[in-house]
């Protein structure tokens, strides 16, 4: 029996009663193939489990992003940037929430973008 536990995650168990003779008792495996169906169980439990969470995690991605990308902003060349001032033309952009456009390299010079700044 002690052969048979080392074998148990390397043998399938279709083969594991191919391969025993046949003058052999269920009795004598029985502590074996129960061992191999526990085990085979819970995996199969863990694996369901993990199916579930991560379904539950891309519908969770799948939702924030259409949360996200539901909002749109109509942008053309004439609209200026919060920060500098100058028109965004054809460069990349970002826009806050208050809908607010600025470059998006000068989103990294607007530190507070919804607090005004004001001089001592």
């Amino acid at each position: 029996q002690l052969r048979l536990r080392m074998m148990e995650a390397v043998v399938s168990t279709q083969s594991t009663g191919r391969l025993l003779p046949e003058e052999t008792k269920l009795q004598d495996v029985e502590e074996f193939m129960c061992a191999i169906l526990r085990d085979r169980t819970k995996d199969s439990r863990r694996n369901l489990l993990l199916k579930s969470l991560n379904l539950s995690d891309n519908l969770k991605v799948k939702s924030q992003k259409m949360f996200y990308q539901k909002d749109k902003l109509i942008v053309t060349t004439e609209d200026s940037c919060a920060v500098c001032n100058k028109r965004v033309g054809e460069c990349a952009i970002a826009f806050y929430p208050d809908r607010r456009i600025v470059h998006y390299g000068c989103m990294s010079r607007d530190i507070q973008p919804d607090l005004p700044t004001s001089s001592p």
